[in-house]
């Protein structure tokens, strides 16, 4: 077969690509310096692994908040619970993150995106539980980094380990350290938010509520600024605060929420209420009248009755009370959780004010039946249901004893006569 051969002229455009692509090559080694490999590092670093890594994140974030179930009963969570059947199922996705970034780290390490590659590979250890390796990188990249807002973001995250892993002496002292920080915009709303969770998982109400009203100004998505309102409405509520609870429950409505937030925002608003008189509770009762006619709300009908319940016990009316308990634990047929707090209640009023205590173990025991065990009062509940179903039976055998000495009685005395 006949080879054309090439004059020099027709050579040198070939030459001269195989030049170009042997300079861009070159311009590939990790190690590689210059402002054309700086360039290849930043965008090849950027697009092909963080931003690959990050949004594997993003998909395990949402999926843990798909899975989280808001207990309106309860204060509502800062951070919503690191849900470990998630996180199993989501293995893939994080195995994928940390490969990407990793990537990112070996092969284009001086590129401006190490740092947020360390950062990526590090909240995935938070989400394994993986306490150790977490920490570890955290702290690398606030001990190797120039730049201030990634170290910044590091020990953000590093606090936050240390609160998931119940480590507080350490998270406060990383926490004292950001204080006397200049953080940008961004990290001072992380910081207050882990904050606010580091005092809601230590019970400290007025530490939850000091930091979200820093925080709730910051925020730009109204969905976010609707929960932090309901939120320090409901601790304000929990500390008898009502004005202040009527206040944020007003403004959570006011960012126009999600359908559910506004529904329990509303509710409880009539709670915390400011009650002049007869006028005010026959209003308060028409509105939850409106509620349960309202065929939105054929889902909530078991929260509206335990609220008028609620409403009923708070202005002395047991008997109102009671009733409306009971409606609220038969129209909660798939909220075990609800159903559970309606029998509580009931238990309760009959235990403290009835002085009815087979009444009271009755319902204890249904409440013990259907509350799921992670509620933090299931352990003093069970323990109240224990002893009141000792308390009856020994009731119980003591009265059975004195109607057979009763009758005892009464032979002896017939056959006397």
């Amino acid at each position: 077969m006949y080879l054309p051969i090439l004059t020099r002229t027709a050579r040198l455009p070939i030459i001269a690509v195989l030049g170009i692509f042997t300079i861009l090559f070159s311009q590939c080694a990790p190690t590689r310096r210059g402002p054309l490999a700086n360039q290849y590092h930043n965008v090849t670093s950027h697009y092909n692994c963080w931003w690959i890594a990050k949004e594997h994140l993003k998909q395990v974030d949402e999926d843990i908040m798909l899975s989280h179930q808001h207990n309106y009963n309860r204060i509502l969570q800062v951070f919503p619970t690191i849900d470990s059947t998630v996180i199993k199922t989501d293995s893939l996705q994080l195995a994928d993150a940390i490969k990407k970034a990793s990537i990112g780290i070996t092969r284009h390490p001086y590129s401006n995106w190490t740092d947020d590659n360390y950062i990526i590979v590090g909240k995935t250890r938070l989400y394994q539980a993986d306490f150790v390796n977490a920490v570890e990188t955290f702290k690398y990249v606030n001990t190797t980094s120039e730049n201030d807002n990634e170290r910044h973001t590091a020990l953000i995250f590093l606090m936050r380990t240390f609160v998931e892993n119940r480590d507080f002496s350490n998270a406060i002292a990383v926490s004292d350290f950001l204080e006397k920080q200049e953080l940008n915009r961004r990290n001072r709303k992380l910081l207050y938010l882990t904050r606010a969770h580091f005092h809601q998982v230590r019970e400290n109400l007025d530490g939850i509520v000091e930091n979200l009203t820093l925080v709730a100004p910051m925020l730009k998505r109204n969905e976010e600024k609707a929960k932090i309102y309901f939120i320090i409405g409901q601790i304000y509520q929990e500390l008898g605060l009502d004005v202040k609870a009527y206040e944020y429950y007003q403004k959570c409505t006011k960012t126009n929420p999600e359908y559910e937030l506004f529904f329990y925002a509303r509710l409880n608003m009539n709670q915390v209420a400011v009650l002049d008189g007869s006028s005010d509770i026959k209003r308060v009762r028409k509105y939850y009248r409106k509620l349960l006619k309202d065929d939105k709300n054929i889902d909530f009908q078991d929260k509206i009755y335990y609220e008028m319940g609620r409403f009923e016990q708070k202005q002395g009316n047991l008997e109102l009370a009671i009733e409306n308990y009971k409606s609220s634990a038969l129209t909660s047929t798939n909220n075990p959780r609800q159903k559970s707090y309606a029998y509580w209640e009931l238990g309760k009023i009959y235990f403290t004010d009835l002085k009815d205590y087979e009444l009271a173990k009755a319902y204890y025991d249904s409440t013990v039946m259907v509350m799921p065990e992670d509620e933090e009062a299931f352990a003093a509940i069970k323990q109240r249901q224990e002893v009141l179903a000792e308390f009856v039976e020994h009731v119980t055998t003591i009265a059975q004893t004195d109607s057979v000495l009763a009758l005892a009685n009464m032979d002896s005395i017939a056959r006397a006569a």
